[in-house]
């Protein structure tokens, strides 16, 4: 509907771009028409300097910001915008404030400026593979809606770089605030992608309850990961740790190591209480440390065992400790 400066805009909830101009041919429906009996000249729009390039052939806006760009090179990419494109010729209805079609887009002006970035950078796979987070997320989604299957599929390789579904490479993984936690499930919800559900659950939990609580889930979210929270510290204890509550078959001196080991189980459940972040992951006592304490040879195996074999184990039961995500 025209506002009242008889300028089109459209809702969000619109899945693809509708362009201000009509159909050079008969058929048009309602709400072409309804744009065609619009004035067409366009209220002021803020330019975005790095994508306005003046011999550019279509101007795209969104929440106040314009971007002039090249409509061959979006047709190139992608197939929704080749199929909008194609039902107009170049020339017909140009916007006499910019000198090119203006087409109105429902996405956000930084989600659409990351992923036209990308479409017009001659090294988009570098640029993608050192993107910080919004913008990774941003194009992969926006991707995906317009059918850019190349720089989509680029984009989520950076995308899952933040939840690695392998154990080796999780301590390594960079971090995010909590409030990117909510975009990612809701990104991984959209691309159907249901295996990175519970390791973005698992990243957050990572930082803590604090982080969880602060990140704005929703409420069914929010409980699956308190829930996974409490499981997940439980397997701390019935994992990597297990070695510390049990006597090692291979223990030469039993009274002095559990003397040994019941020191350490007391720190450890003390730091469980003082520090609300998990360590499952994390590498438990190193030898050298185990040998400080006085524990014989044959418990310092057993534990570096099972320290590593817990740890794989607890794994594996992540999906499970998330469970009801969808």
């Amino acid at each position: 509907m025209p506002d009242i400066t008889g300028h089109i805009s459209f809702p969000r909830l619109c899945q693809r771009p509708i362009p201000v101009f009509p159909m050079p041919f008969g058929g048009v429906n309602d709400s072409m028409s309804e744009v065609r009996d619009t004035e067409m000249v366009s209220p002021h729009l803020a330019r975005c300097e790095e994508l306005w390039y003046l011999d550019g052939s279509i101007v795209l806006a969104a929440e106040g910001v314009a971007f002039k760009v090249y409509r061959m090179l979006l047709a190139q990419h992608s197939s929704v915008f080749a199929d909008m494109l194609a039902i107009s010729h170049p020339d017909a209805n140009v916007d006499p404030l910019y000198d090119c079609p203006l087409v109105h887009m429902p996405d956000s002006a930084e989600d659409l400026r990351c992923l036209l970035l990308a479409i017009h950078d001659i090294n988009s796979g570098e640029r993608l593979d050192n993107a910080p987070f919004a913008e990774a997320a941003a194009v992969a989604s926006l991707a995906a809606k317009y059918d850019i299957p190349r720089l989509r599929d680029r984009a989520l390789q950076r995308f899952d770089s933040w939840f690695p579904g392998s154990l080796h490479k999780w301590n390594v993984r960079p971090t995010l605030a909590p409030t990117d936690y909510v975009k990612a499930l809701r990104i991984a919800r959209q691309l159907q992608r249901s295996c990175t559900l519970p390791l973005i659950m698992l990243a957050l939990c990572d930082r803590g309850l604090d982080a969880i609580l602060s990140a704005g889930l929703e409420p069914n979210d929010l409980r699956i990961a308190l829930h996974g929270f409490v499981t997940l510290q439980g397997l701390q204890r019935t994992h990597p740790f297990r070695w510390i509550y049990r006597v090692s078959a291979a223990c030469a001196s039993v009274r002095e190591c559990g003397e040994q080991k019941a020191r350490l189980s007391r720190t450890i459940e003390e730091a469980f209480i003082k520090i609300d972040k998990l360590c499952l992951f994390e590498h438990g006592f190193s030898r050298a440390a185990l040998e400080h304490v006085g524990l014989c040879l044959g418990c310092i195996d057993d534990a570096m065992i099972t320290d590593k074999t817990g740890r794989q184990r607890a794994w594996e039961e992540v999906p499970a400790a998330f469970n009801g995500l969808t």
